[in-house]
């Protein structure tokens, strides 16, 4: 009882990353730990634990950016078994999507580090990563034989923080913001650089800005 009593006085709160880590019975957590040893631009760049990342850390993503934003990819926000085809679409969404964004090649190829990524673009942020997750979903169901063909569009995208686009956006007076508007207006810039039509609610959204 006193054992009881004493863990959950002192009790802490894991971050929601240290739960995808250590959740060894969800499929979700399981296969997201994995794909994040798996593609490229995601080994050895994944802040495991935290939902935050450190001036000085030379990680660029967090684990649960990448998990919720794969979730908004197949559709939906809370974990569950994903089906075979939800994970090869998974998997190769981001691969694709890393040889479509500039500054990402950039930093596999070692001339900018994580931390210059993080201060100066807006494209390894939580936020931003489930705007792509929502765009994707759109772009993989609207156009499930050419979707590849036109992530393409994402080399066009200006994803510094100094980009006017994102403000009101992901960012408001320049700090970033988590708000699942912003996130929606954001996933509304990637889809119309991918050459996608916003849908009459998306651009009711736009026009509101």
């Amino acid at each position: 009882q006193q054992m009881f009593a004493d863990l959950n006085k002192n009790a802490v709160k894991p971050t929601k990353s240290l739960n995808i880590l250590y959740d060894h019975r969800d499929e979700f957590s399981k296969f997201v730990v994995n794909l994040a040893n798996t593609v490229e631009i995601f080994e050895s760049r994944v802040e495991l634990e935290k939902t935050s990342i450190s001036n000085r850390s030379t990680k660029a993503f967090t684990l649960n950016g990448i998990a919720d934003s794969s979730l908004r990819l197949i559709g939906t926000t809370k974990s569950r078994k994903p089906t075979q085809k939800e994970k090869e679409i998974i998997l190769e969404f981001w691969e694709i999507v890393s040889k479509n964004i500039v500054e990402w090649q950039l930093l596999l190829n070692g001339k900018v580090s994580s931390a210059e990524l993080r201060k100066n673009f807006v494209n390894t942020n939580t936020n931003l990563l489930n705007a792509l997750g929502i765009a994707g979903k759109i772009i993989v169901d609207e156009f499930p034989d050419n979707w590849k063909e036109k992530l393409k569009g994402l080399k066009k995208i200006n994803w510094s923080r100094d980009a006017p686009v994102w403000e009101g956006r992901l960012l408001v007076n320049g700090q970033m913001q988590k708000q699942s508007t912003g996130i929606e207006l954001a996933a509304n810039i990637i889809l119309q650089n991918c050459g996608v039509p916003l849908s009459e609610a998306r651009q009711k959204l736009e026009d509101k800005l």
